[in-house]
């Protein structure tokens, strides 16, 4: 019977690099633990992976978005995104993946002073480079503003309206599209979907019911003597 793999790329910026990791679904291997820098050369040596995931979060939005030397330090804004930055412009074959997901947290203080513009990257690779893929590929992208000010009227305006050029673009492209904005809230949301690509952006200011704590990690037992690589 063939293994199946499950495949953790996890990077939380200035956090244990041991939050990368390969894991086998069933239980029956120790955990391999790689750095991000490593993330795209083993993709091309675990050839058996059934699911990837890559999770980001405490993202600097504001870096410089050609400074990327791994996915593990891409802005949202990176050429290519996280998916090009791991799996390059032509994809590794990986036979046996069912599913592809990313997501990205990003938390700023204030959008009047440096406004933020419709993060695209992730997307356009998706649709160009995944759509016709064997497996499916989710893309979750936030951006949680701590503070609401009046003179956010037009960082909002801004960044609805690179989204709304998004929405226009992706459906020339013959995608699937959603559009929902909530004034009174600050809310605003789209949902972009194209073969096996669905693609998901949301802007909101921090609110308890909406910007839970994530969950603590379960610690690692370093007596399991994981492999690193």
């Amino acid at each position: 019977m063939q293994s199946s793999d499950h495949i953790w790329i996890q990077h939380v910026i200035g956090d244990d690099p041991s939050e990368c990791r390969l894991t086998d679904s069933r239980g029956r291997r120790r955990p391999l633990y790689f750095t991000a820098s490593s993330a795209s050369r083993l993709l091309h040596l675990a050839t058996n992976l059934t699911e990837v995931t890559i999770l980001i979060k405490e993202v600097d939005a504001y870096q410089n978005p050609f400074s990327a030397t791994s996915v593990g330090d891409c802005s949202p804004f990176t050429p290519g995104g996280y998916l090009g930055r791991l799996l390059g412009l032509n994809p590794p074959p990986l036979p046996k993946l069912k599913q592809l997901s990313l997501h990205v947290d990003v938390m700023v203080e204030s959008i009047s002073v440096s406004p933020l513009r419709c993060p695209n990257e992730d997307l356009q690779y998706a649709l160009y480079a995944l759509s016709s893929a064997p497996f499916r590929t989710f893309v979750q992208i936030s951006f949680c503003c701590a503070q609401f000010r009046e003179s956010d009227v037009g960082a909002r305006s801004y960044l609805i309206a690179g989204m709304e050029q998004t929405l226009k673009a992706a459906a020339e492209a013959g995608a699937d599209t959603e559009f929902e904005v909530e004034p009174e809230e600050g809310y605003v949301d789209m949902t972009i979907e194209k073969g096996h690509v669905e693609y998901t952006f949301a802007f909101f200011y921090y609110n308890p019911s909406i910007c839970e704590p994530a969950p603590t990690e379960e610690i690692v037992d370093r007596r399991k003597s994981p492999v690193y690589v």
